[in-house]
């Protein structure tokens, strides 16, 4: 339930119960702690992030990858980029995940710069880029204004697998979508996205970005409005 009311939107609700299943006594599980995090990253309240951080550390769960990847996001997603920065750096092991959520975090707080330098990090590790990581890249160009650059990393798309499994922590579906078109049709071919919550700022902002480089057409409709999305410009004006 938890998971399901963040997943759909509601992340008040699903930290709500969160809450109230701390206060019955019940115990959390690693997936619980999954889905709390989710949850306090879409409210950015960085007080319940330390808050469950120490919890987390408490049940253990501090060497889980996937909790930890968690926690890098969570901290991203409430604009404590260093903390973010240093749980990362202080992973023993990192999932591609863990790399797309550190660079995601540094895009979406403007710091396009040491996103484009950690995928170059990326790419000398053990760890292989995948289509979101080039998502969360492009986004970051996009947030830092680094026109050239997103054209640059977007043409090396053509080497990504086309394998859609790996799916950033808390991705949203719409960039998810555009990762999968982009990779799976012909260069010019317009890009249709229904979605059933409203389309983000983040993701608006991205979006807009990514007509401009790929000089894609994009049409997203989520629970309000058509936005078509062509040369850098949407056709909601920036009011949504």
């Amino acid at each position: 339930m938890i998971d399901g009311y963040g997943q759909n939107g509601d992340a008040e609700e699903a930290w709500r119960l969160f809450e109230k299943m701390m206060a019955d006594g019940i115990q959390a599980t690693d997936v619980t702690i999954m889905g709390a995090l989710y949850a306090c990253g879409e409210l950015g309240d960085l007080e319940e992030a330390k808050w469950i951080h120490g919890f987390a550390i408490r049940l253990c769960l501090d060497k889980n990858i996937f909790v930890m990847t968690a926690l890098v996001d969570l901290y991203a997603k409430c604009g404590s980029v260093r903390v973010a920065r240093r749980l990362f750096d202080a992973m023993e092991e990192r999932h591609v995940t863990t790399w797309n959520a550190m660079i995601d975090g540094y895009g979406t707080n403007g710091f396009g710069k040491s996103a484009i330098d950690l995928f170059e990090q990326m790419k000398r590790s053990s760890v292989k880029p995948n289509d979101i990581t080039f998502l969360s890249v492009l986004s970051a160009c996009g947030h830092s204004g680094l026109v050239q650059e997103g054209k640059k990393y977007f043409a090396g798309m053509k080497d990504v697998e086309e394998d859609v499994k790996e799916q950033l922590l808390g991705t949203h579906s719409e960039k998810l979508a555009i990762a999968f078109g982009l990779i799976n049709t012909t260069p010019g071919t317009s890009l249709q996205i229904r979605k059933n919550l409203r389309v983000c700022n983040d993701c608006h902002e991205a979006t807009k970005f990514i007509s401009q480089v790929t000089g894609r057409e994009i049409i997203v409709r989520d629970m309000q409005r058509f936005h078509h999305f062509k040369n850098g410009q949407c056709s909601c004006g920036d009011y949504w």
